[in-house]
């Protein structure tokens, strides 16, 4: 348990969230402990924020919700220009290239993705992850490079390298690589999940499309 008198932060991700939402017994119990302790919730996005608060009891909230607030996770990315990441992971400069970086599950809905981008004609398109949905997805698209799960650096070199970050997901809360590619200067087309509609407000490189 958590013991009194420590002050903690809990940070809050979206798959923590949506847990914690689906089991009544144990979501209680551990905001009762986290009441207890005096725990301070950080989450990634107000999404995420509302969902959590909304499924607690009105005197949970109350303890809860003054020390609470929304700050994604800082994100670190090299300086690393267009060319340069072109050259490393071998693409021509004058190439159109799209980029999705996602575990291949159903519920990053990688498939839609790769269905937008194959509507626009010269777009090559590149798929930089792993899981068990990638031999369908290759069967089903064989014109897109399927790269596999790449170590962090490689993967940030694709974005970089792209003239547009790809997503369809909507189960996200702020997603690291939208904020990623906004960091490498890579535009990113996307559906409105998580708090990415709130920044594209501020950010005109963040295209949010109806789904």
């Amino acid at each position: 348990s958590l013991k009194p008198g420590v002050e903690r932060e809990v940070v809050v991700h979206g798959s923590d969230a949506r847990l914690f939402t689906q089991l009544p017994l144990g979501r209680s119990l551990l905001a009762d402990e986290l009441v207890r302790s005096r725990a301070r919730l950080r989450f990634v996005s107000t999404e995420l924020h509302g969902l959590t608060l909304g499924v607690l009891s009105p005197s949970q909230r109350r303890a809860l919700e003054p020390s609470a607030r929304v700050e994604p996770c800082a994100v670190d990315v090299p300086v690393l220009s267009r060319q340069a990441a072109r050259q490393r992971v071998g693409l021509e400069p004058q190439e159109r290239v799209a980029v999705i970086v996602a575990r291949l599950v159903p519920s990053k809905r990688v498939e839609v993705a790769l269905e937008a981008c194959q509507r626009l004609p010269g777009l090559r398109t590149i798929v930089v992850g792993d899981g068990p949905e990638r031999a369908q997805l290759a069967g089903r698209f064989p014109s897109v490079r399927f790269v596999g799960h790449v170590e962090r650096p490689l993967a940030l070199a694709y974005v970089a390298a792209a003239d547009a970050l790809v997503s369809a997901s909507l189960l996200e809360g702020a997603p690291t690589v939208v904020r990623e590619a906004r960091a490498l200067g890579t535009p990113v087309v996307c559906l409105a999940a998580g708090d990415v509609a709130r920044w594209a407000e501020t950010d005109a490189g963040i295209h949010v499309v109806n789904p």
